[in-house]
């Protein structure tokens, strides 16, 4: 049983990665952050918000969607956002995050369009093809932030491919207190470029055809040799998950299964490969 335990830990642990990656850079805004996290403890958010000098805020559309009607091609789109403040005092911030990269496309001060009220249209160039959501943050100098999000929803031309799988086909349980590192690998591609990835999964099929684990594990390009991926280059398009044997193991004979998903949900063929553990 070491092992699965060994596998479902790195599973857990892997997924917390997986949605770190989403979420937005905040170090910047740090400051903001603690502030409003501490408030909203004791106070609804929104009432919070509209006491401190933020009335609301608005982005126009929410949604672009594209359809393969509109053909695979470069394009550029437009969404507007409005804040709207308690008092006509200073002009907010406005920050403007692809929540996937965690890349920050605009950071500036919005424009004035009336008493308590600005504006900024931003705009962005993407492919029809291209799905991402991306985080807007409007803050003031009081350390109060508001909070929106839009979604820019591409279609997908093909499904995501795995070109090749990586792992050891044998492993012999080590006799001593020495742990084995194993790492499993696969280099996937999509057409409709890398950004389409979603996510990478591994998972075992046992000797009985049951599977290893519930959930399946996830691989990451995130080039983090120390960390449980084990993934050497980050953003080469080979995605890693790190296991480890040690002597509590126990022989077994598996095969792992590996594939992939994009944005749009369209899954890769599965590719497998032995995996076997021997006295």
């Amino acid at each position: 049983m070491a092992m699965e335990k060994t596998l479902v830990n790195a599973y857990y642990v892997s997924t917390i990665k997986s949605l770190m990656v989403k979420k937005i850079n905040l170090y910047t805004l740090l400051f903001i952050a603690v502030s409003i996290y501490s408030c909203d403890s004791v106070n609804n958010r929104d009432e919070y918000l509209q006491s401190q000098g933020i009335e609301d805020i608005m982005v126009s559309p929410s949604q672009i969607s594209f359809s393969p009607d509109d053909g695979d091609q470069d394009t550029t789109v437009t969404f507007e956002i409005n804040a709207i403040l308690t008092e006509d005092t200073e002009s907010p911030i406005l920050s403007i995050t692809n929540s996937r990269t965690g890349i920050e496309i605009f950071n500036g001060v919005m424009n004035r369009t009336g008493e308590k009220a600005f504006s900024y249209e931003a705009s962005i160039n993407t492919r029809t093809t291209d799905i991402s959501d991306y985080t807007v943050i409007v803050a003031l100098t009081n350390k109060v932030y508001a909070q929106s999000s839009f979604r820019i929803q591409g279609f997908a031309n093909s499904r995501p491919r795995i070109i090749s799988v990586t792992n050891p086909s044998t492993v012999t349980i080590p006799n001593d207190d020495s742990v084995i590192i194993v790492p499993f690998s696969a280099k996937v591609t999509d057409d409709d470029g890398q950004e389409s990835i979603s996510n990478v999964y591994l998972n075992f099929r046992n000797e009985d055809g049951s599977l290893l684990s519930e959930d399946p594990f996830i691989l990451l390009d995130d080039g983090d040799t120390n960390g449980d991926s084990g993934d050497e280059t980050a953003g080469d398009s080979t995605f890693t998950v790190t296991f480890s044997i040690n002597s509590s193991n126990t022989p077994n004979n598996r095969t792992a299964l590996y594939w992939s998903v994009d944005q749009s949900g369209l899954s890769s063929d599965t590719l497998t490969a032995p995996f076997n553990i021997i006295e």
